[in-house]
């Protein structure tokens, strides 16, 4: 596969139209003027379903398992040939291994999941996929995971699995024809060599697709931020900011209203999401289930307000003199424990899938009341006692910023994980809800020290190590907010 870059210029703002909608559109016509809404509004591209979680098909496909799944339901492909006249960008989704159609037929797989590495799961989805290739400009492969949820198959032969089956199945796709693959939101935050329970590894899919979407929802985030959903701007800032590069990045953004709160509304929520893919220099995204209006409109008056911004790009030179190490105690002071407490809780908890009792690990972060960082780990009771946990909070003198560092090792780690979390101590209360103003780095090399800077309107961070080599710059926030 070639990394074809600038096909996927073709699309910078998506509009996914799921598979229902888009029967239901182009039965009642309505298709012509949703064509003209799109590129009034700024989107030059969709997302139709081809094929979706629940193994429906949009597309006669040629597979001796096809007529005993009975999966074909509507032939989207004119739809697809309709848009594309128009100018807009299609591309073609199919969703590889969450198939409970395919998953009974063949009788493999964990309840609606299909096992990555079955190679008739992989023939039946390349055989969509042909069927499609002719009717759009890219293929978007969805669900290229593993349940999460354990399955009795090693983390680590997860990984292998799901990218040998991606190898095979990508392989039916011409070098023409861009291939992008969706993500989890937590992937791009995961370190090199981490073995995550889902099988996905930036680092590899990388080598095999062109473009990687992240699922950068701020409701369908837990335990790394409190309440992300409350904050979306600063929930994207940290999970953009990690793992992807941004030129073959392409971000799903959340346009339903699932968690969004009453007083923002989904327009704002929207808007959020936009200004941090914006500060950070991601040029390419979609709406994933969008709200037709309100996307509509959000999209079409942000882009209208672009010119005016007076933030953005990390244009300015502008750097604060004061460097922080994280370690030097004449500049940092340790909070008081009875303000900031770490609490550690194991009683256990019913594993509902396979009905089983677990020993549990729930560690918090707290400041002044506030959730700031919490893990939530299933353990086996032998293994609470090598587990390794050392945390440490600081305070900046008088800039109203705390670092907490932990330092953790548990027993699947050849060596000890570190994490920086950066915490805004001023202003967290908005009326009754809580903001979330941290941003954290996380790997396996030890950091010696922080450095604290400003471009344009945005404080971020760097993680160096003892040699001075950048491990990781995340934004913090917006400085006028923090001041």
């Amino acid at each position: 596969m070639l990394f074809l870059l600038m096909a996927s210029y073709g699309c910078h703002s998506g509009f996914h139209i799921g598979f229902e909608r888009s029967i239901e559109m182009y039965r009642k016509g309505a298709h012509v003027q949703m064509a003209g809404d799109l590129k009034s509004s700024g989107f030059d591209c969709v997302i139709l379903d081809f094929k979706t979680v629940y193994g429906d098909v949009g597309t006669p496909f040629d597979h001796p398992l096809a007529e005993r799944t009975h999966a074909f339901r509507y032939d989207l492909r004119p739809l697809a040939d309709f848009f594309r006249k128009e100018g807009l960008y299609v591309i073609g989704r199919v969703v590889i291994f969450k198939d409970p159609r395919l998953k009974e037929v063949i009788g493999e797989g964990y309840q609606v999941w299909v096992f990555p590495g079955n190679k008739t799961v992989e023939e039946y989805n390349k055989s969509v996929i042909r069927a499609i290739l002719p009717h759009v400009d890219e293929v978007q492969l969805d669900y290229v995971r593993w349940e999460d949820a354990s399955v009795g198959i090693p983390v680590s032969e997860r990984r292998k699995r799901l990218l040998s089956s991606l190898r095979n199945i990508i392989s039916a796709i011409p070098d023409s024809i861009p291939v992008s693959l969706d993500i989890f939101g937590r992937i791009p935050m995961r370190i090199k060599g981490w073995n995550d329970i889902i099988g996905q590894d930036i680092y590899e899919l990388l080598k095999i697709a062109d473009i990687l979407s992240p699922m950068a929802y701020p409701s369908h985030y837990w335990g790394i931020l409190y309440d992300p959903y409350q904050a979306p701007y600063q929930t994207m800032l940290n999970m953009l900011s990690f793992g992807v590069p941004e030129e073959r990045t392409r971000v799903w953004l959340q346009a339903f209203g699932w968690k969004v709160p009453d007083s923002m509304g989904i327009i704002r929520y929207i808007t959020e999401q936009l200004n941090s893919m914006y500060d950070l220099g991601v040029q390419k995204y979609m709406f994933w289930m969008p709200k037709i209006e309100s996307t509509l409109i959000a999209n079409r008056e942000w882009k209208k307000g672009l010119p005016g911004r007076d933030y953005g790009g990390f244009t300015s030179t502008r750097t604060a003199d004061s460097i922080f190490p994280v370690f030097s105690a004449d500049m940092f002071r340790e909070l008081p424990s009875d303000t900031n407490l770490i609490t550690y809780r194991g009683p256990g908890f019913l594993d509902f899938q396979l009905r089983i009792y677990k020993t549990v690990m729930d560690a918090r972060l707290m400041n002044d009341g506030w959730l700031i960082k919490s893990w939530f780990s299933p353990l086996k009771l032998e293994d609470l006692r090598f587990h390794n946990w050392d945390v440490k909070i600081y305070e900046i003198h008088g800039d109203g910023i705390a670092f907490a560092y932990i330092r953790e090792k548990w027993p699947w780690m050849e060596s000890p994980a570190h994490t920086v979390v950066l915490i805004g101590m001023d202003g967290r209360r908005n009326g009754q809800f809580r903001r979330n103003p941290t941003a954290f780095w996380f790997g396996f090399e030890e950091p010696y020290r922080v450095e604290l800077m400003e471009k344009d309107s945005l404080i971020y961070f760097q993680v160096k190590d003892s040699t001075g080599t950048i491990l990781a710059t995340s934004p913090i926030m917006k400085s006028q907010w923090l001041r």
